[in-house]
């Protein structure tokens, strides 16, 4: 390729003698030529071949007439572009970029390493000459582009690498001679596959290290491979619907079963069932049992037994958890029926055997229930009465006389709140103080009602419970006498009229402190009196 460039180059020389310009001949100037030949016979002289050399003939770029010289020149230049010469170049140029991308390539060092090892060429000396080689073939290759011959090429070092390829393909041609000599025995099938055998174990154990790298590596692909495909949402999906199958669907559903018994709930035609999994997540679902029709739960349950089913499943679900953490419940039970309710509050109380228990409700009749069954369980309580003032909701109060012990609320209107009206009376006047006075006799009132319930009646009874509670207190009833029925007459009727409203002919006054005092001393001794009877 080379020479035959070279001889383009001279026979252009001829050409070219005489131009004022150097580099005729140029890739540029080939350009600047092909784009003359374009303008020519699409523009300035379509009709005729290129290069127009007649009478009128101008040049195509400086438009300037051309003399019968610079016609001669263009002629002579198109015959260089399209001569032979040039062609026979360009065919060889187009040879050698084949024959370059015809080359093989030179394989790692590491490779060759392998492949010497493997004929039992393991000489330390022997395999840096042949690195040696790769390294000189890989420079010779990459210097093909620069050189114009090939005495420019970086020589081969001088080496003796036949010598020892000889001396293994000796060692090679004797055992297969030896081999040879084996086919006439009898075992030398035997002998044979035992010869393979030890080669092979030979080459393993010279290729040790380099095998247990190459598991160590296919071992950490595999493992890779399987995370890969572990992190699928498919795969997710399906393994969370296996641990689904058995932690869920078995054993939550088992407790979901039992919570709902728990809870009252056992003649609800109700069950738990995995409905889907999608993209890594389990859904379940709460569905008639036995239900033929697509009817959905929520329209054939009232709310109170939904909520009821909804309370099993989170119970289960929780109940789950080895950590005793809290339970807060906010009104649990609204919308539910006695039994419903009833079956909640001992659900509540076994639980608090177990962990805290927290309640939010504003209903009398649960918060009774739950008093009364935590203190049958001897389980201890506490309540805290919440209210909203006008900084905010959440302030701690003081108990309602409905949730105290009677002696404790009672002595808290003798001595807290009878002492305050007491004072806004002799500070703030009469009017201030029937306002207040108003709000005192109505929880005496109630305290009454509470007094004659828990202590006259022996908590037998109780308006918030369906249960009659006679054991060991119904006796007591034998003890009420006619002066303390009497008694309680007096002061429910007198304590009425300052709850009721009263005829506007007729007004009620609201009575002094002292009055009020004397009335509730009088029923704090009569309690003490009362507990002391046998």
């Amino acid at each position: 390729m080379v020479v035959k460039k070279k001889a383009a180059e001279e026979d252009a020389l001829k050409i070219f003698e005489g131009s004022s310009f150097e580099g005729i001949g140029t890739e540029s100037w080939k350009l600047l030529w092909q784009h003359a030949r374009e303008f020519s016979e699409k523009h300035a002289y379509p009709q005729f071949p290129f290069p127009y050399t007649g009478d009128d003939s101008k040049c195509v770029l400086c438009h300037q007439p051309l003399t019968d010289d610079a016609k001669q020149r263009f002629i002579n230049f198109e015959s260089y572009v399209k001569g032979a010469l040039m062609k026979e170049a360009e065919v060889a140029e187009e040879h050698f970029k084949l024959s370059k991308m015809g080359l093989p390539e030179i394989p790692t060092d590491e490779s060759i390493i392998l492949h010497l090892n493997s004929i039992g060429l393991t000489d330390e000396i022997e395999i840096r000459k042949f690195i040696g080689l790769l390294t000189t073939l890989r420079k010779r290759k990459e210097a093909i582009d620069k050189v114009q011959n090939l005495e420019e090429l970086i020589p081969f070092p001088e080496h003796t690498l036949t010598d020892s390829l000889s001396e293994i393909a000796s060692t090679y041609e004797q055992q297969s001679s030896s081999l040879m000599s084996l086919v006439e025995q009898d075992n030398r099938k035997e002998i044979s596959e035992k010869i393979k055998e030890l080669e092979a174990r030979k080459w393993i154990a010279q290729q040790q290290q380099l095998i247990t790298e190459n598991i160590e590596k296919l071992k950490l692909r595999t493992k890779l491979e399987q995370s890969i495909r572990l992190t699928n949402t498919q795969a997710l999906s399906t393994k969370k619907s296996e641990l689904s199958d058995k932690l869920i669907t078995a054993e939550y559903i088992k407790r979901f079963n039992q919570e709902l018994k728990a809870l009252g709930g056992n003649r609800l035609k109700v069950e738990l069932v995995k409905s889907r999994a999608q993209r890594g997540h389990i859904f379940h679902k709460i569905q008639l049992k036995d239900c033929k029709l697509p009817v959905k739960a929520a329209d054939v349950l009232s709310e109170g037994e939904f909520r009821i089913v909804s309370l099993a499943g989170f119970i289960a679900d929780v109940e789950a958890n080895p950590h005793n953490t809290p339970f807060i419940f906010d009104d649990p039970i609204s919308s539910l029926d006695q039994d419903f309710e009833e079956a909640t509050v001992e659900r509540l109380v076994r639980l608090s055997e177990k962990r805290q228990v927290i309640v939010f409700t504003h209903r009398i009749s649960l918060l009774t229930l739950l008093f009364e069954q935590a203190k049958k369980k001897n389980i201890e309580s506490n309540i805290i009465c919440l209210r909203s003032e006008v900084w905010g909701t959440g302030e701690p109060g003081e108990l309602p006389i409905y949730v105290n012990k009677t002696e404790r609320a009672l002595n808290s209107l003798l001595n807290d709140r009878l002492s305050k009206a007491k004072k806004i009376l002799n500070e703030e006047g009469r009017e201030e103080y029937d306002v207040y006075v108003k709000g005192l006799c109505s929880d005496f009132r109630s305290l009454l009602e509470r007094i004659i319930e828990y202590d006259l009646m022996s908590d037998v009874v109780h308006r918030f419970r369906r249960a009659v509670n006679t054991m060991g207190k119904i006796h007591r009833l034998a003890l009420i006498k006619q002066e303390d029925c009497r008694l309680f007459d007096e002061f429910m009727t007198k304590y009425s009229r300052y709850e009721h409203s009263q005829s506007m002919e007729s007004p009620v006054d609201m009575p002094d402190p002292d009055e009020i005092k004397a009335d509730m001393e009088k029923i704090k001794s009569w309690l003490e009196e009362f507990k002391s009877r046998s």
